[in-house]
């Protein structure tokens, strides 16, 4: 007599499968179909990168270079420069990147967030930064880019001493 082998799933490791299968596709799907988060990430890297340019061409050029931060949703941030002449921060800062047209300055440096991205700033009422001809900040501040359900990533910081901005 030959023993005939069987292959294939009993029925309880398919309903194993199916139930396992159900409860990662409820929590998982919220996470992969809300794109808050990662359109969230990528603004702090952004906020980052402006923040680290305001610096470097502060210290290459030895001027002032203002940082306008706008705090509410959806949040951004522009840079001007001081004119060799006035010392105030009067003229557009060209950014390699991306410019956008801010009144009063033309074409200048600057991101905007989606919809929904705000920044938390430290200290509360933080609207504008200034790094000097040697790159130090005028103050230590703290920005956290945040979604409409939280916080999301690292607090961006800038150092008071030596301007040194870092996650």
């Amino acid at each position: 007599m030959t023993e005939r082998c069987q292959r294939g799933f009993t029925l309880i490791e398919l309903i194993m499968v199916i139930v396992i299968m159900g409860v990662l596709a409820m929590v998982a799907a919220p996470r992969i179909f809300d794109s808050g988060d990662f359109y969230a990430r990528g603004f702090h890297d952004e906020t980052l990168a402006l923040l680290r340019y305001a610096q470097k061409t502060a210290i290459a050029q030895r001027r002032t270079v203002c940082v306008t931060v706008s705090a509410a949703a959806p949040a951004s941030a522009t840079l001007s420069i001081a004119s060799a002449t006035s010392g105030a921060c009067d003229t557009a800062l060209v950014s390699p990147n991306q410019s956008c047209t801010v009144s009063g300055l033309g074409s200048t440096a600057c991101i905007t967030a989606r919809e929904g991205i705000s920044y938390t700033t430290t200290p509360a009422a933080l609207t504008s930064l200034t790094f000097n001809g040697l790159g130090q900040p005028n103050a230590r501040v703290t920005l956290q880019v945040a979604t409409l359900a939280g916080a999301a990533g690292n607090p961006i910081v800038v150092e008071a001493e030596t301007g040194y901005v870092h996650d």
